[in-house]
């Protein structure tokens, strides 16, 4: 279970807590650390308390960047620096320095990123991660008001708190209940883009790209998301290492693809128009429907 990996069977949450909050800022993220009453801090007690409920209600699953995570499953990422430990995300919410104090007065223009409380145990740092904005800008023309005995005007910035969170982070490793507000934060670390040109000539080292085509998919990662997830698949899957051209050309049959789009003799062609063809074809996203001739390509798969 994930809480014997991460110790979250027996976390309990303690009365001191830290809300954070972050922003975009350039390439990266910035956080801060909002004060909060007693009221708030145990209203965000019950929602981490809440949240580990619903992880012991479910079943966990390695992540891997082709999974297709169910309802009734959550990820877990154990020990993977280069999608934690690299992380600016990680940093923030687990910071090793005191974060900045934010008030009405310095609270960033921009929108928030998310929201956070981090916990002190003996084991570590715990923080639990709400991938929402929980700051409602009073828009011109409108009014925020509080109804006690009387209604009384609201007049410093509006902070919406839920009931729940999507992300537990350790420094272990992290638990997340949603897939893509995983992918949305910890996916993109400089240690991934690093990684780039390695796992394009793992595949040129055993069936080789025509003309410039190895150098011009690694440049083309390097800027979109879906393409590293992709190479990072293939890479973890080891699977080319024995793959040969002709099972290429087997595979392209069986799927009822061209050859001349995606092989120039025993080499691989990358296209620039459709630079995701060749790489869903090496992860094998291509196939035939069981029962019909129907050719269908998989944005996320299961092994059985």
């Amino acid at each position: 279970m994930p809480g014997d990996v991460l110790g979250l069977d027996e976390l309990e949450i303690p009365e001191e807590l830290s809300l954070i909050v972050a922003w975009k800022q350039r390439e990266g993220y910035e956080g801060g650390e909002v004060r909060v009453v007693a009221g708030v801090a145990s209203y965000l007690r019950e929602a981490c308390e809440r949240t580990l409920e619903q992880v012991s209600a479910r079943e966990p699953r390695v992540y891997t960047p082709d999974m297709q995570l169910e309802e009734d499953e959550e990820l877990l990422v154990l020990e993977d620096a280069e999608l934690v430990g690299d992380s600016q995300i990680a940093a923030i919410v687990l910071p090793t320095e005191p974060l900045p104090i934010i008030n009405a007065q310095s609270l960033p223009r921009r929108p928030l990123q998310l929201y956070a409380v981090r916990i002190r145990t003996d084991s570590g740092d715990v923080a639990f991660v709400r991938k929402t904005n929980p700051h409602t800008p009073i828009r011109a023309g409108r009014m925020f008001a509080l109804l006690g005995n009387t209604l009384s005007r609201i007049g410093g910035p509006v902070f919406s708190l839920d009931n729940h969170f999507d992300l537990i982070v350790t420094e272990r490793g992290i638990l997340a209940l949603r897939q893509s507000y995983f992918e949305l934060l910890f996916r993109e670390t400089p240690a991934l883009q690093r990684h780039i040109p390695e796992w394009v000539n793992a595949i040129n080292a055993n069936v080789p790209f025509a003309g410039d085509g190895a150098a011009r998919l690694a440049e083309r990662a390097a800027t979109d998301g879906r393409l590293r997830r992709r190479l990072r698949s293939i890479a973890e899957r080891g699977h080319l290492s024995t793959v040969t051209a002709d099972q290429i050309r087997k595979h392209l049959q069986d799927v009822g693809l061209s050859e001349s789009a995606f092989l120039d003799g025993d080499q691989l062609l990358y296209d620039e128009a459709n630079p995701f063809a060749l790489v869903y074809l090496l992860n094998e996203d291509f196939f035939q429907g069981g029962l019909t001739d129907a050719s269908f390509r998989s944005d996320r798969k299961s092994p059985r």
